[in-house]
């Protein structure tokens, strides 16, 4: 404070010496330099409406000599130019930028100009009775125009002499074209009234006397250059006609019919009115232009007085700054080092430590420098080090505990996964030896929670930092991805999957996509009515593919849906969830999947009433069917795939797929049987031979889980019981077994000479990967009678049975009419 009071207050003096000699230099420079804007635009204006007058007072007075239907719409038109010239003008008069420009007197006499005009409307009443005389339609006019002689005179005053001159000039020259302009208006009435009236003779004659004598005493008061674009311009035979024209009216003394053609008279004196315009405009921008140079002396003159006042304050500044260079230098070292720790330094090393880098602390938090003098500001250089120093090893505990507590989640998590991946395989067991239907249906029941458990473990290693150990060998889908993300959800029965597009998921993100989706889906069921339904729906898009999920909930308020947009935009850190008042776990697990693989989610007001979750999945993970090989290609590249997934692609695992979600119908109505399909999950051991799912009866409650298994010889049972048959023959042998049948090549080896392993090699053929043909969704399930479905069901039961004592050969079937929802296989996934 005190270096900063011994500083300023010599400067202060001086820069208020300095402002001082400044502003008496510069208004003249700056009104000098706007004076040209103020004649070419509001000056221009003012000219615009005074044309329009003459004109408008010149069919006047031919209307009052001859008030025929052909004069009086020439009239009317004349009257509408004078009322919209007086619109600009006065929209002119407020706009800012003139206003700023313009001073106090001049504003005042544009506004002058524009109130004359509001004795207008009764002397055109007086003309449309023809209750005015000529000399006094005349003098009205007169009236309204004058007040635009002081307004040029004020908007031609220039602070220079010469250019002054040059506005004097184009000020008397603009009131030498108003009288030609009423020796225009008098001799026009005359014409139409078929002669001159003595008193109308008199007036003619003086205007035409006043008139010339303005042009001379005009022309006396130009520069050279003027004169010389003068003489030219009244040089034109125009200008010795109208004069011609004027001096044989004069000859006439007042005495019987005028010997002139009026529309000859008045063809001429419109052009000549109009150039003289012109030329008054063109004389107006020459005007500007020279008064520009000056304003550039008066600018120079007021650019040396600036210098000459900042080299004083320059030399105040030094002076001051050479008294007290240690004490600045000093404190200026001090504040950058603090500016360096805050935006530099604590920032770097918390992104290093975010990204599991180890930090020292010593080499982050040298000392600054200050330490070796003894003084006060040595002892804050001192006290600064070790803030500095402390604030980094804070840093670093901090970001050791949170990198414990991921460990912790991790850890948690896993084990949890391993509980429940033994538990699923447990129930897999039981529900195979199972044979009554309602103990089947409580098994599903808690194979569905233990799905659902298994996300929750999920859950928890995303937020520990971890990727969930679930992997897909091939594309799949979409149509299962979403019937297995609805088969996850709590309230699954409430969720209705409609048909989508035949469009496949690269496999290497299915397991991520479906924890997305369900989380979604989860969240539309938990904040919407008990007896509403969640539609799920999908759709090709020029950036990759769609999904949307709309609930009829509660809805959300303006804040909370723009906080959870940015959340899902931006995920933030985990820290900032645990601190929240009201956290959102499954939004900041949808966030962190979605920036994993570039997925945009978004929240927006649903139709229905609730809210709608926009899920956008890249171009680049989806493909059309048929297009798979695309996707198996950049999936076998992917380094997500590498490790010790990649070696478990190669087992049989156990897929939860919501084969029996509801789809939307095609059809006008829907079917009792589609109405009541619940979502289900649906298991499968070995090839992705796709089995169609028959419905459970329909019901006031319907069932809770309906077993679906991908047996081969058990989807014929089902389908001979029920009567259907494969419309095409299918085989049962594996690509893999037709493939081992032939020749094998001798083993490639290493350097070392040991064999390199080939994915699958030794594999059971019936167990190897092959792509398998999706099932045709049917979208118009016929209705079936009660006992039709008693029927399917102990044939689908007995077939299953018999299916547990065979191979699982994946067996590939085509879809039927019977079948309600068609359960497609999915890929194998792997738990961790």
């Amino acid at each position: 404070r005190q270096l900063l009071t011994l500083v300023m207050i010599p400067l202060i003096s001086l820069l208020v010496l300095w402002g001082f000699a400044t502003y008496l230099t510069v208004g003249d420079g700056y009104r000098l330099y706007n004076q040209g804007r103020l004649i070419n635009d509001l000056a221009a204006y003012a000219e615009e409406i005074l044309s329009a007058v003459q004109i408008e007072r010149r069919e006047s007075m031919v209307f009052l000599g001859d008030p025929s239907p052909e004069n009086r719409t020439t009239l009317v038109r004349a009257r509408t130019a004078v009322d919209q010239k007086i619109e600009v003008y006065r929209d002119t008069l407020e706009r800012r930028d003139i206003q700023r420009i313009t001073p106090d007197r001049v504003m005042a006499l544009a506004r002058t100009v524009l109130e004359a005009f509001d004795d207008l409307p009764a002397i055109r009443s007086e003309v449309d009775g023809r209750s005015i005389g000529g000399r006094r339609l005349m003098d009205a006019f007169t009236d309204l125009v004058d007040p635009i002689t002081p307004f040029y005179s004020a908007v031609s005053t220039f602070p220079d002499d010469a250019v002054a001159a040059e506005g004097r000039a184009l000020q008397r020259l603009a009131h030498a074209r108003e009288l030609r302009a009423r020796v225009d208006a008098i001799l026009a009435g005359a014409i139409a009234a078929g002669g001159f009236t003595e008193e109308t003779y008199v007036q003619f004659v003086q205007a035409v006397g006043v008139m010339r004598a303005e042009y001379h005493e005009t022309y006396v008061q130009m520069t050279d250059l003027y004169r010389r674009e003068v003489d030219k311009f009244f040089a034109q035979d125009l200008y010795v006609t109208l004069a011609r024209i004027e001096d044989q009216a004069i000859a006439t003394r007042g005495q019987g019919p005028i010997p002139i053609d009026a529309e000859r008279w008045r063809e001429y004196n419109t052009t000549a009115l109009a150039q003289l315009s012109d030329f008054q405009l063109e004389l107006a921008v020459f005007i500007e232009e020279h008064a520009k140079p000056s304003a550039y002396r008066i600018f120079g003159r007021i650019l040396v007085a600036g210098l000459l006042g900042l080299i004083a304050v320059v030399a105040t500044i030094i002076v001051s700054l050479r008294i007290a260079n240690r004490l600045a230098d000093r404190l200026r070292d001090l504040a950058q080092s603090a500016r360096t720790l805050a935006e530099e330094q604590l920032p770097s090393v918390v992104e290093r430590l975010r990204h599991g880098e180890k930090v020292d602390v010593d080499a982050e938090a040298p000392d600054i420098g200050e330490t070796p003098d003894a003084d006060e500001i040595g002892e804050v250089g001192r006290a600064f080090n070790a803030v500095r120093r402390t604030a980094i090893a804070t840093a670093v505990e901090q970001a050791q505990l949170r990198a414990g507590i991921a460990n912790v989640f991790l850890n948690i998590a896993r084990r949890s996964q391993t509980l429940v991946r033994n538990q699923l395989a447990r129930l897999d067991v039981m529900e195979r030896k199972t044979v009554n239907p309602d103990e089947l249906a409580d098994l599903f029941a808690i194979d569905h929670l233990a799905t659902r458990m298994r996300r929750y473990s999920e859950n928890l290693v995303i937020l520990g930092g971890g990727r969930p150990g679930r992997n897909w060998g091939r594309p799949v889908s979409m149509q299962e991805v979403l019937r297995g993300a609805a088969s996850e959800s709590e309230h699954y029965e409430r969720v209705r999957v409609q048909p989508i597009p035949p469009v496949v998921l690269d496999g290497a993100v299915v397991s991520d996509v479906i924890h997305l989706v369900a989380e979604l889906i989860d969240n539309a069921t938990s904040f919407s009515p008990p007896h509403t339904t969640v539609l799920v729906s999908g759709q090709m898009v020029p950036h990759g593919f769609v999904v949307e999920i709309d609930d009829r909930g509660l809805g959300m308020s303006e804040a909370d849906l723009a906080a959870a947009n940015k959340w899902l935009a931006d995920p933030p850190e985990f820290t900032v969830l645990a601190l929240s008042d009201t956290p959102r776990l499954g939004m900041f697990v949808v966030a962190r999947i979605a920036a994993r693989h570039g997925i945009k989610v978004s929240l927006r007001r649903s139709p229905y009433g609730g809210i709608t979750a926009i899920v956008l999945i890249p171009p680049h993970l989806v493909a059309e069917a048929g297009a798979e090989h695309r996707l198996t290609q950049r999936s076998a590249g992917s380094p997500d795939r590498g490790g010790a997934n990649a070696e478990a692609d190669d087992a049989p695992e156990r897929v939860p797929v919501g084969a029996g979600v509801r789809a939307a119908a095609t059809g006008g109505e829907k079917s009792p049987l589609e109405a009541d399909t619940l979502a289900v999950p649906v298991y499968r051991r070995g090839g992705p031979a796709p089995a169609p799912a028959q419905a459970s009866p329909p019901a006031q409650q319907p069932s809770p889980l309906t077993p679906v298994r991908d047996k081969g010889s058990d989807d014929a049972a089902a389908r001979q019981a029920a009567g259907t048959t494969p419309s095409t023959p299918t085989s049962t042998r594996s690509t893999g077994q037709q493939e081992s049948d032939g020749g094998q090549e001798p083993p490639r080896r290493t350097h070392l000479g040991l064999p390199v392993r080939v994915r699958q090699a030794r594999l059971a053929p019936g167990l190897r990967n092959s792509p398998g043909p999706m099932a045709t969704i049917s979208t118009e399930p016929p209705a079936r009678s009660p006992e039709e479905v008693r029927r399917m069901m102990s044939a689908y039961q007995r077939g299953t049975m018999r299916g547990r004592s065979q191979s699982p050969d994946p067996v590939s079937l085509p879809s039927t009419s019977n079948t309600t929802s068609p359960a497609v296989s999915g890929p194998a996934d792997e738990e961790s």
